[in-house]
């Protein structure tokens, strides 16, 4: 009997072990030949003997200030046996002292290039001067000495006046910067760190001393006659003259306390009717010693003139009374005064030596009644920008002093510098971040903070010029 091929076929395919088994051989034959012809491969590879891993360290040659310094030679690491090429270590590549003391050469010379020229930028300078640093490269790459620090110039910065206005000046003359020298170590070149003098004030000049002659013998002189007695009444507004100080200089009386308080509140009473428009303001206050003073402000002279004659139909004339015309800019200021509650009864009060403060002399005097609020000084120039004084004010018992150097600096101005002094509830916060606004800017904002307090500030309001 005969067996079909599919017969065949059937049977074997009915026995799956006997596939698995007959798979398993072929592989592990196909394994091993190659294991076998790897073996093979590999033994006919052969390391030649005078063949050595090399190391190279290339050092690239560092240029300081102009000078390019060669770079050094090609340095071979220690040969490794190539029996153990994973026995390598860092210490294998490290180049020679030689390389070493080379590098640390380069980057100390950086180091000290970098010394002097942070040296040369000062950081503090006096206005209106500039300082710059030149340095002069060293020839060669040999280490710069470091140079000893320099004490840093104190300057005590006054506020700084809008041109033509008043600045004030420091207390103390200024000296000229020196200048510093840093030595290089074995070169004969210098770093230099070149420097300007202080900043002279200009439109200021001052007058060369000069012997006075021997004044003559005196003469005797006849006794003047004695004046006439007045038979009318104080001369008339229109003929009120003004000194060098704005006081108005007619022969008025003196006052006593009762007088003085008398007249007080009478300005009161016509200040509270009396309309000057939105550039006008007006402080009259009682001293401490009883006296009465009175400081007035306008846009211009005529202004003042007409609210002169108008108050002395009512009063007469006026001891201790300063009227002054301001700026346009400086207007800008007065409504802040006349909107306040208390306006036009303030107690605190300016006392001030003289008025007109020669160029490079010290504005000196002392705020009256400053007993109960938080006292800040402020200056408005003749164009209007405010700036804070505060730092000025040396407080005393029942009082506050203060001492500003004052320059003038371009040509001479006709209007007035203006003082203000305020008494608050509590230290005002805004004044140091809106210093140096112009007037309008810095009241509008300073009105917000004071409103926000509750109010019922106190003010001060005085003029003064510089020639």
């Amino acid at each position: 009997m005969s067996i079909s091929g599919v017969e065949i076929w059937e049977r074997q395919d009915g026995n799956p072990l006997l596939w698995l088994a007959m798979a398993g051989v072929a592989l592990a034959a196909h394994l091993g030949l190659l294991h076998l012809g790897l073996a093979a491969y590999q033994a006919q590879i052969a390391i030649p003997d005078d063949v050595r891993p090399e190391t190279k360290i290339i050092a690239t040659a560092l240029q300081v200030a102009g000078t390019e310094s060669p770079p050094p030679p090609l340095l071979e690491a220690t040969p490794v046996a190539p029996a153990a090429p994973e026995q390598l270590t860092v210490e294998s590549l490290q180049p020679s002292p030689a390389v070493s003391q080379t590098l640390s050469a380069a980057v100390a010379t950086t180091s000290a290039v970098e010394t002097v020229e942070t040296l040369a930028a000062p950081t503090t300078a006096p206005p209106s001067a500039e300082i710059t640093a030149t340095s002069q490269a060293p020839a060669t790459s040999s280490p710069v000495a470091t140079a000893a620090p320099v004490a840093p110039v104190a300057a005590t910065q006054a506020p700084v006046l809008s041109q033509p206005g008043v600045a004030p000046a420091p207390a103390a003359p200024q000296q000229a910067i020196q200048s510093v020298q840093v030595d290089v170590v074995q070169n004969d070149e210098a770093v230099e760190v070149a420097t300007l003098d202080a900043p002279t004030i200009t439109g200021v000049e001052e007058a060369s001393p000069t012997a006075e002659p021997a004044p003559p013998p005196a003469i005797p002189q006849p006794p003047a006659p004695l004046p006439e007695l007045a038979t009318s009444l104080p001369p008339p507004p229109s003929d009120l003259e003004e000194d060098q100080a704005g006081v108005a200089s007619a022969n008025a009386p003196e006052q006593t306390t009762e007088e003085a308080k008398e007249t007080y509140d009478t300005v009161l009473d016509f200040l509270r009717s009396f309309d000057g428009g939105p550039c006008f303001a007006a402080l009259p206050v009682l001293a401490e010693d009883g006296a009465f003073r009175f400081e007035t402000f306008a846009n211009s002279r005529a202004d003042l003139g007409r609210f002169r004659q108008a108050l002395e139909v009512e009063t007469g004339t006026l001891p201790g009374t300063v009227m002054k015309p301001v700026s346009d800019a400086q207007c800008q200021a007065l409504p802040f005064v006349t909107k306040a509650a208390r306006y036009p009864e303030f107690q605190l009060y300016f006392d001030i030596a003289t008025r007109d403060i020669p160029s490079g002399e010290t504005l000196s005097g002392k705020l009256g009644n400053t007993s109960g609020g938080f006292v800040s000084l402020l200056l408005i120039d003749d164009e209007g920008v405010v700036q804070d004084l505060g730092s000025f004010l040396k407080f005393r018992p029942g009082y506050a002093g203060f001492d500003i150097p004052m320059t003038l600096k371009g040509s001479p101005v006709e209007t007035q510098q203006l003082l203000m002094a305020l008494s608050t509830r509590s230290r005002l916060k805004t004044l140091q971040t809106i210093s140096g606004q112009p007037a309008a800017d810095f009241f509008q904002r300073l009105a917000v903070e004071i409103l926000l307090q509750g109010g019922g500030e106190d003010v001060a309001l005085v003029a003064f010029s510089v020639r």
